[in-house]
């Protein structure tokens, strides 16, 4: 992992900005003095950091994830390079915009570093400020962020490694980004819609891959709006339609309201790109291992088995 862009690595050399805080722990020298270890990281790369405890009383009460803006020193020491801190201050209060969210969401967020990048890429081409203001607010909410970044999106036939889940939202979202929309504004609230599609998930899986008991009693679409409440009740008061447009893509399946096909194209969109990258990997899965000359292969797990065929040119 490379270091990040503002660090420039010259021993000595005086640093402030604001980073993510990662695995920090408190450690005793082998002299005996006590301070913290941890590392500083944000979209570019990470550092390791280390503050003694009698400069700063703010690193004692870090914990991971936490934004911090620091003032420190950067020194080489026989392992590589690392920052001294003599100074941190707790970065949340001005921690306001999307564009702060994307700046710290560092790789090392989750065991899927390339689908964080990837994350990132897309959230920069939002343009909608009650869209931008929405899914930073759920960023930031550690209950969904946490677990978003971490969890499987399914037991055992798709995207079942830890990561699986951010993987899968951020597929399905370049997936509807893609397509054909009516308009800007309707692709921009697909690529939202689809990037949370699965987000009850949060609260069904744990990082091992296995249902919780929420998860055994309540399917996870149906948890979606649940989750999601104070960050929706923010976005209907800026922006109502944009907010019910996000619920219908949600809601909606074949028949929902009596309808053949969905008022909102993008409902229909999100719900088709949800299907190709799960059958996608799905596939991918199945057919692992197996010779080139074998066309059809079964994906046997929990729940019923996932058939796939795959065509060969003559």
């Amino acid at each position: 992992m490379p270091l990040p862009t503002c660090i420039l690595p010259k021993a000595d050399t005086e640093v402030t900005g604001a980073f993510l805080t990662l695995q920090p722990m408190p450690r005793t020298s082998r002299l005996g003095k006590p301070f913290y270890q941890l590392l500083l990281a944000d979209v570019t790369g990470h550092i390791p950091a280390y503050c003694l405890k009698s400069r700063d009383n703010t690193m004692a009460t870090l914990s991971d994830t936490d934004a911090v803006r620091i003032r420190g020193t950067v020194r080489l020491r026989p392992k590589g390079w690392c920052v001294e801190i003599h100074d941190a201050e707790d970065f949340w209060p001005q921690f306001s915009t999307l564009d702060d969210t994307l700046r710290l969401m560092s790789p090392s967020l989750s065991p899927r570093p390339d689908a964080v990048v990837q994350l990132k890429n897309l959230l920069s081409e939002l343009t909608i400020r009650p869209l931008r203001d929405f899914v930073h607010s759920a960023l930031t909410d550690d209950r969904i962020a946490d677990p978003f970044f971490q969890v499987p999106a399914s037991v055992d036939n798709h995207h079942h490694q830890r990561g699986g889940l951010l993987v899968h939202s951020v597929e399905t979202a370049q997936i509807a980004a893609c397509n054909p929309h009516k308009s800007d504004c309707e692709r921009e609230l697909a690529l939202v819609g689809a990037l949370f599609h699965d987000v009850g998930k949060v609260v069904t899986m744990d990082q091992d891959g296995r249902r919780t008991s929420t998860g055994y009693l309540i399917h996870h679409d149906d948890l979606t709006q649940e989750i999601l409440a104070a960050h929706l009740d923010t976005l209907h008061h800026q922006w109502e339609e944009g907010c019910n447009a996000l619920r219908y893509i949600w809601r909606w399946r074949p028949g929902y309201q009596g309808d053949r096909y969905p008022r909102l194209l993008a409902a229909g969109i999100v719900r088709a790109a949800d299907q190709i990258s799960a059958a996608s990997d799905a596939q991918n899965i199945a057919f692992e291992g197996k010779p080139n000359w074998q066309h059809f292969a079964t994906l046997k797990g929990y729940g019923p088995a996932i058939r796939t065929w795959r065509v060969t040119a003559p």
